[in-house]
């Protein structure tokens, strides 16, 4: 999706992510997961295209037939921003590993800049 389009600035912001279709599947749950939440996702659109209804208009009923709690439930899990908060591997694009993962840059920033303020001062005027 957008957000692994890289895009330093937005300075594209008027411009619409070539990315905005795809998904991408990375430091998630297991294959064996992964499959499993295909086959639902599958089982929902053709269930939606058999009923000629968008996806969002599929009852309690069909969400429960499906292996879901509730619409809420599904709704849920289908939310990229709760996909995204639940990759808490470091390296994931989840807040977690991010917020780390730029705390980490932050550190290094600044002993290459005291580095390279100690070099300065070493050389001649």
């Amino acid at each position: 999706g957008e957000c692994f389009d890289v895009n330093p600035g937005k300075r594209r912001s008027r411009l619409t992510s070539r990315f905005r279709q795809y998904v991408r599947f990375s430091f998630g749950p297991s294959l064996e997961s992964v499959e499993t939440a295909l086959d639902r996702i599958g089982a929902m659109v053709r269930e939606a295209e058999t009923r000629r209804v968008p996806m969002d208009q599929l009852v309690r009923e069909s969400w429960r037939r499906l292996g879901l709690g509730s619409e809420a439930e599904a709704r849920a899990l289908l939310d990229p921003r709760g996909s995204l908060a639940l990759r808490d591997q470091p390296g994931s694009p989840g807040p977690g590993p991010t917020a780390a993962g730029l705390a980490d840059a932050a550190r290094a920033v600044t002993r290459h800049r005291n580095w390279a303020r100690a070099v300065r001062r070493r050389l001649p005027a």
